[in-house]
């Protein structure tokens, strides 16, 4: 396990003798790793290089220096980075199912958030990718580009949702973004703009980055705190961020994101940051935090992490039992929704089979694989499903509907046999291990979706706490620590 905390600076408000003296104290409290936003904005009119500066710093340090590149709230830059022509023209706002605009409420300024596929944005932001990519071919001339990562997050589709919508309205809706590339409105749907975005990006950089070998390019899902109406009421009302409804948001996100990313915590008791840090790191791994954060703990805590971290990270892996794959990972069914409800940080949602298959570890098997209510599985899919129940030996839970004729017929070439447990299941048991369970659709049973989900993990034997297993077999379930001292 990494357990790894890093602090994100702000390269931009610092000249080049200013940058080398804070980047001293971040090494001097234990920063291995160094993480910066490239503000979109900032990068475009960089007449005095502060980001070659920033790195070759980092670089000359022996550290390694993180950068991400897709555009991010609570950078702390006006706009969060957006260049503001853009977003002077209304036809470039990213908009709901109602036509409202989008709001970042978060220092220093707000601001509607752009639709990143409108024609003019998605152009414009090739020529900022081809910029950065100009500039870190310049840094690798001189120095080992092992040390450098570029990030690419997923951005800023993670906020196209207003206070009162519900998950499913979540999307940008704007005519220029349902108009990228012909698409019609009933084609339309946010996982498949996401990926456009994402692997054109991810394309393009790789394009033009991939002749140095060690150069590490990214893809991460960030979670990060809300930045809509309840951030703003916040601010209004004096009262600062409640790190109770924090972690529960941090634990909801866990289930499709894998790193963390808090832009201020100045505003709570070092209790209340403490616990805070200290829990999301042993679920994401890696917590992302502002430098003025990273700077304030106290050595006490520090001490304590690093305990835990060295006896965790050589030896250590955070199992996750449960797979549940769905259609969309900000709109998931109520099958999903329950089963994060239930289970906590031990589900994990993929968004594609192949995903789920190529990301499985031998060592550490899933036990639960739940297919949600209308994820349609093709016949190529369903053999592909099936080889992966055999193979890991695992329970795989799918609905009725998602399966096609040729699918459902697949399914009877094993033994099966038929079970009412309130909700009808139909059980394929493969020889050598591992089972299907076929379900009938919600409609058709009068029980509600807790009781599925009860009987899923149930059957499936999953511990609602994920467990993080050691070299020596021993299981932590809980970690207590005494933060008094």
């Amino acid at each position: 396990m990494k357990l790894e905390l890093i602090p994100v600076v702000r390269y931009w408000d610092y000249s080049a003798k200013d940058i080398d003296y804070y980047l001293d104290r971040l090494v001097g409290k234990g920063a291995k790793t160094i993480l910066s936003f490239v503000p979109w904005a900032h990068l475009e009119t960089d007449r005095h290089h502060l980001l070659k500066k920033f790195v070759r710093i980092c670089l000359s340090k022996n550290r390694k220096v993180k950068l991400v590149v897709t555009p991010e709230l609570g950078i702390g830059y006006q706009n969060n980075g957006i260049p503001d022509d853009l977003l002077r023209d209304r036809q470039n706002h990213a908009q709901d199912r109602l036509g409202n605009p989008f709001y970042s409420c978060v220092a220093p300024n707000i601001h509607p958030l752009i639709s990143l596929l409108a024609p003019v944005a998605f152009q414009r932001y090739g020529h900022f990718l081809l910029k950065f990519s100009q500039e870190l071919t310049d840094i690798c001339a001189e120095f080992s580009s092992e040390n450098i990562e570029v990030v690419i997050t997923d951005s800023l589709f993670k906020h196209y949702c207003n206070a009162g919508f519900e998950d499913t309205d979540r999307g940008d809706y704007s005519l220029q973004h349902l108009r990228f590339n012909g698409y019609k409105t009933q084609d339309w749907n946010p996982q498949m703009i996401e990926k456009i975005f994402f692997s054109r990006a991810h394309e393009f950089l790789k394009s033009k980055l991939s002749r140095f070998k060690n150069l590490q390019l990214s893809t991460i899902s960030l979670a990060t705190p809300s930045y809509s109406l309840d951030r703003l009421l916040d601010e209004v009302m004096c009262s600062g961020p409640n790190y109770y409804k924090l972690f529960d948001s941090f634990l909801k996100q866990r289930a499709y994101c894998s790193s963390a990313w808090m832009d201020d915590l100045s505003k709570l008791k070092d209790r209340e940051r403490n616990f805070l840090i200290s829990s999301s790191s042993m679920i994401f791994e890696e917590v992302w935090m502002s430098e003025d954060d990273y700077l304030g703990l106290s050595n006490p805590f520090r001490a304590k992490m690093a305990k835990i971290k060295e006896s965790l990270v050589d030896s250590g892996h955070m199992v996750r039992n449960a797979k549940c794959l769905v259609k969309d990972r900000f709109s998931s069914t109520r099958v999903a929704r329950t089963l994060q409800q239930k289970l906590g940080v031990a589900v994990e949602y993929k968004v594609s089979l192949s995903d789920l298959i190529s990301d499985s570890d031998p060592e550490h098997k899933s036990k639960l694989l739940v297919v949600e209510e209308g994820y349609v599985l093709e016949h190529k899919q369903t053999l592909d499903l099936l080889d992966y129940v055999k193979n890991n030996e695992c329970t795989a839970v799918v609905f009725k509907t998602s399966l096609c004729e040729k699918g459902i017929e697949e399914f009877r070439k094993l033994k099966t046999f038929r079970l009412n447990h309130g909700w009808f299941f139909e059980i394929g048991v493969f020889a050598s291990g591992g089972n299907v369970l076929l379900v009938e659709s919600a409609d058709e049973s009068g029980l509600s979706i807790e009781s599925l989900c009860d009987s899923l993990v149930s059957a499936g034997n999953i511990d609602p706490l994920c467990e993080i297993e050691v070299a020596t077999k021993a299981k932590i379930t809980t970690l207590t620590v005494d933060w008094k001292a």
